[in-house]
């Protein structure tokens, strides 16, 4: 983490707030678009180093089971990853146990 001095006006605060007084704040300096999935439902597939999630999916004969889906992320920290590509919102993931679908019998594609 950096920290910087900086003079700022920021809407909603009250003009009688002494000079220096310290405040928490959050810079957004920039914007991207994903999905954010819990770390451990991303799995990396030991055979083609594929990063994989595991989608819910229901067959047309209404059978529901988990199937692999090759997922793209560009960041991550101790709990949570961002997928850019490869999933869409509302599609319901494994949020853990990814590594067990990747069994032969585990309905992996």
């Amino acid at each position: 983490m950096a920290a910087f001095t900086t003079r700022s006006n920021i809407r909603g605060v009250t003009r009688d707030l002494p000079a220096g007084t310290p405040v928490d704040a959050v810079v957004v300096v920039g914007r991207v678009q994903g999905l954010v999935v819990p770390r451990a439902a991303v799995v990396e597939d030991p055979q083609n180093g594929n990063t994989l999630l595991f989608v819910l999916s229901t067959a047309p004969d209404g059978t529901k089971r988990f199937v692999s889906r090759v997922v793209t992320i560009d960041a991550q920290n101790d709990t949570s990853v961002r997928v850019t590509a490869g999933v869409r919102g509302g599609e319901r993931v494994a949020a853990q146990g990814g590594v067990d679908l990747l069994a032969p019998a585990g309905g992996s594609n």
